[in-house]
């Protein structure tokens, strides 16, 4: 196992996430990759807009700032050594974000939480671990919520 990307969304799911990814990464020596997927907002493809089109997403690149000094200050305080901690930050739907991180850096295993949301709160709020099981190309450790 040579590279364990973990999805970072800043909840409070997210210490007991990098908690068992970072004891995977230890455990094989493997580098991990911490993502965090800013939602750009709604594409406007469907209303007829080209991308060169379509509206700036006013506070995006601010999002994308504050989710890099973030993903810093937590790729820091992980306790992996320097130069085995990588970040990435994209402006996408997390699900896609996370897979398309997960492909680059050829993940051989994907570590996201689960909140824990009901049945009605799957379908109105959709669930990027549900999404990462279902289109994952590379196996996933879904850490459920309250794990220690």
């Amino acid at each position: 196992m040579k590279n364990i990307v973990a999805a970072v969304d800043f909840s409070d799911v997210t210490p007991q996430v990098l908690a068992v990814a970072r004891e995977q990464a230890e455990a094989f020596g493997a580098n991990l990759h911490l993502v965090h997927a800013v939602d750009p907002g709604p594409s406007y493809e469907i209303y007829g807009f080209s991308p060169s089109e379509m509206p700036v997403n006013p506070w995006l690149d601010k999002a994308l700032e504050n989710a890099k000094d973030r993903l810093e200050k937590v790729a820091k305080d992980v306790g992996l050594p320097e130069g085995r901690v990588r970040v990435h930050y994209i402006a996408s739907m997390p699900t896609d974000g996370i897979m398309r991180v997960a492909k680059d850096v050829t993940a051989d295993l994907i570590v996201v939480g689960s909140h824990g949301h009901n049945l009605l709160g799957s379908i109105l709020l959709g669930s990027c671990a549900q999404g990462i099981v279902r289109r994952a190309e590379y196996p996933a450790l879904i850490v459920p919520v309250g794990k220690k």
